[in-house]
Formats: C-alpha cells, sequence, structure tokens
C-alpha cells in the first residue's frame, strides 16, 4: 500500500508508512474530499437556481402563449362576424340599389315615349341615364327632369302629366307649364282640349 502519490509530502520515499502516516493521509483526503463537495453543493444550488428561473420563465411564457392563443380566438371570432356582417351589409346595399336604379330607369318612361312620339332616336343606358340623338348629337340626361326641361327649351310641347298638380287636373281648362331652366310655372286657358307648347323665346301658343 502506498499513500505517496495521494498524499505528497507524508509519507517519504522507499519508507514503510506508520499508522500514523496513514491516518494523517486519510484525514488529508477527507478534507479534501470535503471541499470538493461544499464546492460542488454550491455549483448544484447554483443549478438549481438556474433551473428554477428557467421553470419560472417557462410558466411565464407558456401563461403568454395561452393568454395569446385566446387573443387570436376571440380575434378569429370577430373577424368572421364582422365577415358576415359585412356581407349582409352588401347584399342589403347591392339589393337597394337594384332597386334605386329599376325606379330610375322607370322614371323615364314617360320622357321617353314621348320623345319617341316626337321622332327622336332615344336609349335608356346603364344604369339609368336617357341618351338622345337631336341634330346629329348625343345628349345624355341622368334625370327625367332634365329631359323635360331640354324638351321645353327646343320647342317641344313642355307639361307632361307627372308635373302637373292635382289641383291643375282637377281645375277644368286650365294646364300648369313649366319652363326651363327657373322651374317657374304659368297659367293659360288650354281651349277645347288642345295642348300647350312652350316657345325658345319664352311665349306660349296652343295647337288644336
Amino acid at each position: 500500500m502506498s499513500l505517496q502519490k495521494d498524499s505528497p509530502g507524508l509519507l517519504e520515499k522507499g519508507a514503510e508508512p506508520t499508522g500514523a502516516q496513514i491516518l494523517a493521509a486519510i484525514e488529508s483526503s477527507r478534507q479534501a474530499m470535503k471541499t470538493q463537495i461544499v464546492a460542488i453543493a454550491v455549483d448544484v444550488n447554483l443549478l438549481r437556481a438556474d433551473l428554477r428561473v428557467v421553470a419560472e420563465r417557462s410558466v411565464a411564457t407558456e401563461k403568454q402563449v395561452t393568454c395569446l392563443q385566446s387573443e387570436m380566438d376571440t380575434l378569429k371570432a370577430s373577424v368572421a362576424t364582422l365577415e358576415a356582417k359585412t356581407h349582409k351589409l352588401e347584399a342589403r346595399v347591392e339589393d337597394a340599389t337594384v332597386g334605386m336604379v329599376q325606379l330610375q330607369r322607370q322614371s323615364f318612361a314617360g320622357v321617353k315615349r314621348k320623345l319617341k312620339e316626337l321622332g327622336y332616336t332615344c336609349m335608356l343606358l346603364f344604369p339609368a341615364n336617357l341618351k338622345v340623338l337631336h341634330a346629329g348629337r348625343s345628349h345624355f340626361f341622368q334625370s327625367p327632369e332634365a329631359a323635360w326641361d331640354w324638351l321645353e327649351r327646343n320647342d317641344v310641347v313642355g307639361t307632361p302629366d307627372f308635373l302637373v298638380g292635382e289641383s291643375d287636373r282637377r281645375t277644368r281648362g286650365t294646364a300648369e307649364v313649366h319652363t326651363a331652366p327657373r322651374r317657374s310655372t304659368r297659367r293659360c286657358r288650354a281651349g277645347q282640349g288642345g295642348r300647350v307648347i312652350v316657345r325658345s323665346d319664352g311665349t306660349l301658343s296652343l295647337e288644336h
């Protein structure tokens, strides 16, 4: 048995160790081991502390991830609800727009019929515009009132039925004439079933 390598300085080279020397070598080794154990314990405690920090951060991260996932689910649900409401609103707007366009197109029926009776070439464009060909030129009207004004300014019969007031309908022998562009009204005696012609100079004439 040789403790010279493990406990240098305690035993002389080639000498037989005594019991005291062996005990001293064992004690020295024990003290060294205690020092190493303490150092290892410190390292273990540091590692445990690091693990606790990592675990706490992991838990906090998991909580944040869970919160984010919950918020994402809520956001997806809100987006789905918004898309559904948007589709419904778009459908309503489209229906309302189609209805308005149909009404606007129907409102041109009277003036369009009158134009055709007078020999004008006219067509109804999409969505609701009236095109009239006159003297080699094209005229576009966005409302039937504008078309009636144009007819009046071009020496065509003035008073369309829908512009005559109910009181005038009930008054025998009179007619309400709207002149362009002021929309002022004049009254004249219509006679026996004749029609009123509005001239470009603003004068009126009666045609039987």
